[in-house]
């Protein structure tokens, strides 16, 4: 799917989030940790990914071992590591919180942009 870089279609990027993490079959908490974890993901690219006004990517992929979430902006890369001490009032928990709701994240540079890809998997890897 892609929305615009507007925080009033965070609703929909969530449900749908929601609706393939439980077409996955995946369990509690873990289903509602990787919602957490891609809501996450689309406010950084909204925020910081989509300056210019660019939109949001976001795709998920589901096999048998596991379920995957890219997003995708127009930004530059960005380190992946989480804020030691995050601002709690104001910002710099989302890392944080993609860290803890996902077993695998990575980022890979596009040819305009940066797609963040976020893993958890619904069997132990081999």
């Amino acid at each position: 799917m892609e929305i615009p870089a507007d925080p009033e279609c965070l609703a929909e990027a969530r449900r749908f989030a929601e609706e393939a993490t439980a077409e996955a079959g995946l369990p509690d908490p873990g289903r509602y940790l990787l919602v957490v974890a891609v809501h996450e993901a689309v406010v950084n690219a909204m925020q910081h990914g989509s300056r210019g006004g660019g939109p949001v990517r976001i795709t998920s992929c589901v096999d048998a071992r596991a379920i995957s979430f890219a997003v995708a902006d127009n930004g530059e890369e960005f380190p992946l590591r989480p804020n030691t001490s995050p601002n709690l009032e104001d910002c710099g928990r989302g890392l944080t919180l993609m860290f803890h709701g996902v077993d695998e994240i990575t980022e890979r540079r596009l040819h305009q942009g940066k797609e963040i890809r976020m893993t958890k998997w619904l069997q132990p890897p081999a």
